[in-house]
């Protein structure tokens, strides 16, 4: 179970990068921060917080757009 949970919050972290950690802790059905964050970081070898820098990082991961500033 605790690995449907874990593979669930991956994928919501890497679909909208922009979710609170909390908040996918909460969906994943994890019953607070610390113990998402070391469950995870057992499972993936990085922090929550970790794997959405990387993926940021990642040229091939899906970038939002910036909006342009009118003058």
């Amino acid at each position: 179970m605790r690995n449907l949970r874990l593979e669930r919050a991956q994928q919501m972290l890497a679909r909208s990068p922009e979710i609170s950690l909390t908040e996918v802790a909460l969906e994943a059905g994890f019953y607070d921060l610390p113990h998402f964050d070391k469950a995870f970081r057992e499972r993936y070898g990085v922090s929550p917080s970790e794997f959405l820098r990387r993926k940021a990082l990642d040229p091939s991961a899906p970038r939002r757009r910036r909006r342009r500033r009118s003058a």
